[in-house]
């Protein structure tokens, strides 16, 4: 099973979803309807299935908005600035979040996230 797989499952067993298709672009907010209590929820299950530490913050992507700030107010560039700040997202995520204007995270960010954590932890 790969690991797109497994996390659709655990979404599924997790927060009883059965009835909405989950797709690696699915948002967790607008696609999913996730709530904050739903995201602690799944980081346990994520760090109890896959044997690490999960920081909330960063697997759901809430801090972007303070980094956008803190890149924007020591006038660095901020694609750059959140690149450093969340190594897990392609540069190409990093631009459609900042097109968009919010960082919805998609089912594929938790997906990169739980690959980088897990390669780190080798």
């Amino acid at each position: 099973m790969d690991l797109l797989t497994e996390i659709q499952a655990i979404l599924v067993e997790t927060l009883d979803l059965e009835d909405k298709e989950i797709t690696g672009e699915s948002r967790l907010r607008k696609d999913l309807d996730i709530e904050s209590i739903d995201m602690l929820e799944l980081a346990l299950s994520f760090s109890s299935r896959f044997g690490i530490e999960v920081d909330e913050d960063d697997i759901f992507l809430q801090r972007v908005p303070l980094f956008i700030e803190e890149a924007e107010s020591e006038g660095r560039d901020v694609s750059s600035f959140l690149s450093s700040r969340i190594p897990f997202l392609s540069g190409e995520r990093i631009g459609e979040i900042l097109s968009e204007g919010e960082a919805d995270p998609r089912v594929q960010d938790l997906v990169d996230y739980i690959s980088w954590r897990l390669s780190r932890k080798s």
